[in-house]
């Protein structure tokens, strides 16, 4: 396999259990797809990468791709490799096969990653939260009609 950024030969390696091909040349990483997430979080743990700034209950902009004439060919299949923002969200721009599936991340996007997939503590508390109140609003609307069932019957059985 050679790198579609500088065409150097790629070195298998692994992280824990996890495979993928690095360049040695850019820095850059072929990773399956399956696996990605599953390497960014490990990576975020072991490391004790710090969560990226998220701002709660306020609009994001979201990148898109740039528009780049060249493609990417995969390292696996030879494909051409599409241009996606992880997560959609995320803002980390990579690089995916949709023939093989593979991702290419060039240098740096992985440790992004591993930030986008840490938890924020902040973030967990106001989930807690929000799951609480609609636990509380669900209770209380359970609560309207039962009371609504009740009147409707009774009105019901006073007539006759």
């Amino acid at each position: 396999m050679n790198c579609p950024v500088c065409n150097r030969g790629l070195t298998a390696e692994k992280y824990q259990y996890l495979p993928y091909h690095y360049c040695k040349q850019c820095g850059g990483m072929w990773v399956d797809a399956k696996l990605l997430k599953n390497l960014a979080v490990r990576m975020a743990v072991d490391l004790n990468i710090k969560p990226c700034e998220k701002k709660f209950f306020q609009p994001r902009t979201v990148e898109r791709p740039p528009k780049d004439d060249r493609v990417r060919l995969c390292p696996q299949c030879g494909a051409g490799m599409k241009q996606i923002n992880y997560a959609y969200d995320s803002n980390v721009i990579i690089d995916r096969c949709a023939a093989c599936e593979g991702i290419w991340l060039d240098k740096g996007e992985l440790i992004q990653l591993a930030q986008f997939h840490q938890i924020d503590e902040d973030a967990v508390l106001i989930g807690r939260d929000l799951l609480k109140n609609q636990n509380n609003s669900e209770e209380e609307d359970h609560l309207g009609l039962i009371v609504t069932a009740i009147s409707i019957l009774a009105r019901a059985i006073l007539r006759f």
